[in-house]
């Protein structure tokens, strides 16, 4: 499941959403792997993102 939370663009001053998500386990180090990415204009754009993103992930394409 990601997170996701709201932010101020302190260059352009609008509210921008952010996600961090966790992806998975790496099989070869056997560490976590998250990802963040920012600048999403409404959240359910960010949480879209995030769930293609785990998507892609999990078929190996990331």
């Amino acid at each position: 499941m990601a997170k996701v939370w709201k932010y101020k663009n302190k260059r352009t001053n609008e509210n921008m959403y952010a996600f961090k998500v966790y992806l998975g386990t790496d099989p070869v180090t056997g560490k976590r792997k998250e990802t963040t990415r920012r600048g999403f204009r409404t959240k359910s754009e960010a949480k879209q993102t995030a769930s293609i993103l785990v998507i892609k992930y999990r078929n190996g394409e990331y």
